[in-house]
């Protein structure tokens, strides 16, 4: 099984949306940065990583929410 198969299911999407989440939130307090670039650098990351958690979120909540549309009862 590959990754893009794997990708596939809604709940690796938000394993995947979670895991980026801790890392942008773990990162400020065990990485110290020496210089002002290195800062700006690590807020940058974490910019990216909160914004491909949220992304793949809605994602698998999209994903996921297909499957249901239409459904009554």
């Amino acid at each position: 099984m590959t990754l893009r198969d794997r990708l596939q299911s809604p709940k690796a999407l938000v394993r995947v949306g979670m895991l980026c989440l801790l890392v942008g939130i773990v990162a400020p307090r065990l990485l110290h940065p020496a210089t002002a670039l290195g800062s700006d650098w690590l807020d940058a990351a974490r910019g990216v990583l909160y914004g491909a958690s949220i992304a793949l979120n809605l994602f698998a909540a999209r994903r996921s929410g297909r499957r249901h549309c239409g459904e009554e009862g």
